[in-house]
């Protein structure tokens, strides 16, 4: 090899750096989270020749969530949101319920007319819970205060 010549492809073991998408390149198009695979409802298309198709192997029962968890509460669960089928952490909200409204009108009546009876609206531990999915922002349950 002479001296003013490149060295071929094979002989260079960087690749060209020109070649190399970039991050925001790659993944520009695609999100950032799996989307849940569905088993296609159409039957396998039929194998070619007289060979006999191979056994189909049943899998496990599959567990769907569908509706409130059985442990619904205050703190954050873990739980495959029903909207977008990621499996994620809720985010919790306090929003005023039924326990909230009862106090406010209970102070109300019993002579807290100066703003004293909108003191529930400010407890977060006299107010339901919103639980909701931190991707899509779709509200999964709520936790109503006995």
């Amino acid at each position: 090899m002479r001296a003013g010549d490149k060295p071929s492809a094979a002989q260079n073991a960087e690749p060209d750096p020109a070649r190399i998408p970039l991050l925001e390149q790659r993944t520009s198009g695609v999100p950032r989270w799996n989307h849940p695979q569905e088993p296609s409802p159409y039957p396998p298309p039929p194998h070619p020749g007289n060979r006999a198709p191979p056994p189909v192997y049943a899998e496990g029962p599959r567990v769907v969530h569908v509706g409130v968890p059985l442990m619904a509460s205050t703190m954050p669960v873990h739980y495959q949101c029903p909207y977008c089928g990621n499996y994620i952490i809720t985010v919790t909200t306090p929003v005023p319920g039924i326990l909230t409204w009862m106090l406010c009108t209970t102070l109300f009546v019993f002579g807290c007319v100066l703003g004293c009876c909108l003191l529930p609206f400010c407890v977060d531990s006299l107010q339901d819970v919103s639980h909701s999915c931190p991707v899509c922002r779709n509200e999964l349950f709520r936790y109503h205060r006995p």
